[in-house]
């Protein structure tokens, strides 16, 4: 689906008010960063593929990557060594980790705080690591790369658009509540897909997909 379409729809579905499209240009991307990519747990499909960074000798600090939502469960911080190599680093409280590992040396843990990646102890050398965490999907436009929002869950980013044009917009509570149990739907929906996919993935790491 496109925006386009999902436009032309959500305006039939609101009684065919083709007057609020400069609203839904505006509250689509409230809606991305405030209600889909804000939620408590996120879809397989903002998994991104490994991605790798270089320390640099010296400094604690590593920038988050820009489009950076938050941590896998499953997934930490991978630290090459200089036999080409790699080992888990763990993950801790920033202030346990000061006390413990002081001075400079190969990164043993590492703790995340406000937009860095804090590395214990200090890196003594530019060292590679790799990391796979949950990535902000792209603008929800007809241009440039597809939106997976729309690919995989279009009746959810519909339902919630739906829903806040219609509470905050029109200020109609009926139509507001049934977009809210549509996305409440939707969200079920892709939750279960969302395990189903995990359990896929599991089930392949153990070397089977019976």
């Amino acid at each position: 689906m496109t925006k386009t379409e999902l436009f032309q729809i959500l305006s039939w579905r609101l009684g065919d008010r083709d007057d609020l499209n400069p609203r839904m240009e505006t509250e689509l991307n409230f809606v991305q960063d405030y209600v889909l990519e804000a939620n408590a747990w996120l879809p397989w499909f903002l998994v991104t593929e490994e991605s790798e960074a270089l320390l640099v000798a010296g400094e604690r600090r590593l920038p988050l990557p820009t489009d950076f939502l938050s941590e896998l469960e499953e997934s930490a911080l991978w630290l090459e060594l200089t036999d080409g190599t790699t080992e888990e680093l763990p993950k801790g409280a920033f202030d346990v980790l000061a006390r413990k590992h002081q001075g400079e040396g190969k990164p043993l843990a590492y703790s995340v705080q406000g937009e860095y990646f804090h590395l214990f102890p200090i890196p003594d050398l530019p060292y590679k690591v790799f990391m796979r965490y949950n990535q902000k999907d792209s603008r929800i436009t007809d241009e440039g790369t597809p939106s997976r929002w729309l690919k995989y869950c279009a009746d959810l980013v519909l339902a919630e658009l739906g829903f806040v044009l219609a509470g905050k917009h029109i200020k109609d509570a009926g139509l507001a509540a049934a977009f809210q149990a549509d996305a409440q739907a939707s969200w079920k929906k892709l939750y279960d897909r969302h395990i189903a996919q995990q359990e896929i993935n599991q089930a392949r790491s153990m070397g089977g997909n019976s």
